[in-house]
């Protein structure tokens, strides 16, 4: 991972000058690590409430399994200057003896700033061997159920996660964030900007982040937003609207109809609107419902499973 992927400004300055003094030293670069960085940042979320300096007496157990070693630095300033406390650790003989550890291959940063204007970081260190795997990010373990697709979205380009090395998979799904999926799946390119003063929608300005794929789905017949003229790009993703979103992503022509021999879900009529392209996600496999043989059309999609949704659809 890059810096600008897990950590602030302030926090990635710190990677850059440690590894800027291993560097000096021949010591290898450590690698940034979400879930060390959550690690420190929680601590330092911990200190900064507080107003106590102390280390965190739980790091070896908080940080992921697998490591052979660990090491964490401390400290607070006042005013706010990230250089003065990177200084006075490499002048703190403790302190330096962590960054500048030949055994460590990974670092997390927490940094903040309390309403008093004091500034606070923990760095966490580790060593893990070359054949541990670690999460990229820290809300979503190697291994559990939804890993592999969520690791797609991320090398594929499809999606990111937040600042502070997260995915928060069971968050749902924002219909603007639904509009840069799909852009990116379909284009593989970045979500453009938007030029020119005209807008399909209301509620979508060119400045708005998403207003390129926005403006692609409506361009591309993916989506007509609602009848007052609005997209509203932060309600929730329906995972019905999630079915009509991919297929007319993926596939010509108007949306298919339902008969009753094509059913497949208890909740989903024949008559229902989306009845075609939910059908349709379940044939090509997309989508296989609940166990209780229900659909939930209405229910909100979650990141992680629209993860999925996604790395079926288009692998």
């Amino acid at each position: 991972m890059t810096a600008g992927e897990v950590l602030t400004a302030e926090a990635a300055d710190f990677v850059t000058w440690i590894n800027a003094e291993r560097a000096t030293a021949g010591l290898p670069a450590l690698r940034i690590d979400a879930s060390l960085t959550q690690v420190a940042l929680g601590w330092t979320g911990q200190m900064a409430a507080t107003g106590v300096l102390s280390h965190n007496p739980y790091t070896g157990v908080q940080i992921p399994a697998g490591w052979t070693a660990w090491g964490e630095n401390v400290g607070w300033t006042q005013p706010a200057d990230a250089a003065r406390l990177h200084s006075a650790f490499m002048n703190s003989p403790g302190h330096r003896a962590n960054i500048m550890n030949s055994q460590f291959t990974h670092v997390g940063i927490g940094w903040t700033v309390d309403a008093t204007g004091r500034s606070w970081v923990t760095e966490v260190f580790a060593r893990y061997p070359s054949g541990v795997s670690l999460p990229r990010f820290a809300d979503v373990p190697v291994g559990t159920a939804f890993y592999a697709d969520i690791e797609w979205t991320v090398t594929s380009g499809v999606a990111t996660g937040y600042t502070g090395g997260t995915f928060r998979p069971t968050a749902a799904v924002t219909r603007e964030a639904m509009a840069a999926f799909l852009y990116r799946a379909v284009q593989g390119s970045p979500v453009p900007a938007c030029s020119g003063s005209r807008r399909t929608f209301s509620d979508v300005p060119a400045a708005h982040p998403f207003c390129g794929a926005i403006e692609w789905l409506a361009a591309n017949g993916i989506t007509t937003g609602f009848p007052d003229g609005t997209f509203r790009p932060g309600d929730p993703v329906s995972r019905e609207a999630m079915a009509a979103f991919l297929y007319r992503s993926m596939t010509v022509g108007a949306d298919p109809a339902c008969t009753s021999a094509t059913r497949r879900f208890a909740d989903v009529r024949a008559a229902d609107n989306f009845c075609g392209v939910i059908e349709w996600t379940a044939a090509q496999g997309i989508s296989t419902g609940w166990t209780d043989g229900t659909y939930r059309p209405w229910a909100s999609v979650e990141r992680q499973a629209m993860a999925a949704f996604l790395h079926r659809a288009f692998t």
